[in-house]
């Protein structure tokens, strides 16, 4: 059990004390895809916030990632730091007072040192036209706190790779758009097999998807009732509840629904018949076993129709 007290002294006020004993939570590393991981695992970031503990914080949820992260509690230690080192990112608070976010954004845009370094203004109040602001001013991301260790990470991920835009095509990261990005990159594997998963897992992260992973025909439906998702990719041959019934079973269940999920068979046979069994129990397409990046990318691609694999000033 935890405990409470309080202290209490008339015309000062009253303290309050509590303690609540809590198990140590999972790291988000857990939900953090090992591409994406790699893919940071390099940075240097500099974190220029004027309140100790939004520091203390930042830092914690980048430390396990990046290369190295260097603290500056104002505009003008962060300013001093940002030239006298090579970051490849600048986390600003935008409230801070003398030198605020944008302030400082300027300064760091206006060096010759510092502006090409991405920038992702953080900020508590959310004021209207601050983030049409941030976008004229060049500022890569613009995002709400308290924010979250796989929200901050999501959001470096796509400023990083996008870096390589020009900038006045790139679209400015936002919660909203990172949430949009990620509804649409969402994909159920259905595989029995661990080496199939982990191989076909670390080609969709690698190329920005949101997996979801079902051992079972019986765990797809399970998953399905609840979540929704871009395409399903279906393994032929899974034991009890094989991809060609949980298929049969999915088309059976949008019957009522008036909706129709991509299905994308992986079958370990390329022989037209086993083709034709699939088309015939309701999937959308099949490739062969082992996966063929090029061709699992066409497939996705042509069955999803939409531009998810073009990052532009969309947001897509």
């Amino acid at each position: 059990g935890g405990d409470i007290r309080a202290e209490s002294e008339v015309g000062r006020g009253s303290t309050f004390h509590f303690y609540i004993p809590l198990a140590q939570g999972k790291s988000c590393e857990c939900i953090f895809d090992l591409a994406t991981k790699k893919e940071i695992s390099a940075l240097k970031v500099l974190v220029v916030d004027d309140n100790e503990s939004n520091r203390e914080v930042i830092s914690s949820l980048l430390a396990p990632y990046v290369a190295e992260v260097q603290l500056a509690e104002n505009g003008d230690v962060g300013l001093a730091k940002a030239h006298s080192g090579e970051f490849n990112l600048f986390l600003l608070d935008a409230q801070m007072p003398v030198i605020d976010g944008f302030s400082l954004t300027e300064k760091l845009k206006a060096s010759p040192t510092t502006t090409k370094t991405p920038i992702i203004l953080l900020t508590s109040s959310g004021l209207r036209g601050e983030a049409s602001r941030s976008k004229k001013m060049g500022i890569d991301g613009y995002l709400m706190k308290p924010i979250s260790g796989t929200e901050l990470l999501d959001a470096i991920r796509v400023v990083i790779r996008g870096s390589s835009i020009e900038p006045e095509n790139r679209p400015l990261v936002t919660r909203h758009l990172l949430n949009e990005h990620n509804t649409k990159r969402r994909i159920l594997l259905a595989e029995d097999d661990p080496i199939n998963q982990l191989l076909a897992r670390t080609l969709l992260e690698g190329e920005d998807f949101h997996v979801t992973v079902a051992a079972s025909g019986d765990e797809v439906l399970k998953i399905l009732a609840h979540e929704t998702f871009t395409a399903i990719l279906m393994d032929v041959q899974m034991p009890i509840m094989d991809g060609l019934q949980t298929t049969r079973a999915i088309r059976s269940q949008e019957k009522n629904t008036a909706q129709h999920i991509p299905i994308l068979a992986i079958t370990a046979h390329a022989m037209r018949e086993d083709q034709n069994r699939c088309l015939e129990a309701g999937m959308d397409g099949y490739i062969s076993k082992p996966i063929d990046k090029t061709v699992l990318f066409a497939e996705l691609d042509r069955l999803v129709k939409s531009n998810i694999f073009v990052r532009n000033a969309n947001g897509t």
